[in-house]
C-alpha cells in the first residue's frame, strides 16, 4: 500500500534531507511540499495526506496559530524541531517528536510508528 506525505519546512537543506529520507521508502509518497504551516492548510484541504511531516518553526504555539489548527486536525503528523519538546505549550498526539538534527535510523523509527497506527 502506498501513503501520501505533505512537507511543512520552510529550510531548503531540511526539505531536502527529509526528501531524501522519504525516497528510501517506497510505500510513502510526497504529495505536496509548502514552507508555513499557513500554506499547508489549504493543501490539507484540496489534497489530504496520510502522513505531515510538519516542522515547528517558532513558539510558544498560540491556539489560534495554523500550526495548532494542523496538529488538531491531522490525523498522523510527525513534527520536526530545533526547539526541544518541553518548549512546546500544547498537548502533542503525533506519531513522533523529532529534534532536528535528526538520523535515517530516528526517522526510520518514526515512520514504523506511523505504519503501526495506519495498519491498526
Amino acid at each position: 500500500m502506498t501513503y501520501t506525505c505533505g512537507i511543512v519546512e520552510d529550510e531548503l537543506l531540511s526539505e531536502r534531507m527529509l526528501r531524501g529520507y522519504l525516497k528510501r521508502f517506497p510505500f510513502l509518497e510526497i504529495a505536496w511540499v509548502c514552507s508555513y504551516a499557513e500554506d499547508a492548510l489549504e493543501f490539507v484541504e484540496k489534497k489530504k495526506v496520510d502522513l505531515l511531516i510538519l516542522d515547528l518553526q517558532s513558539v510558544p504555539i498560540h491556539q489560534t496559530s495554523a500550526f495548532y489548527s494542523l496538529v488538531a486536525h491531522q490525523r498522523c503528523i510527525i513534527i520536526t524541531s530545533v526547539f526541544p519538546i518541553q518548549m512546546v505549550n500544547i498537548p502533542l498526539d503525533v506519531v513522533s517528536f523529532l529534534n532536528k538534527p535528526f538520523s535515517i535510523e530516528t526517522f526510520s523509527q518514526a515512520v514504523e510508528k506511523f505504519i503501526e497506527i495506519v495498519d491498526d
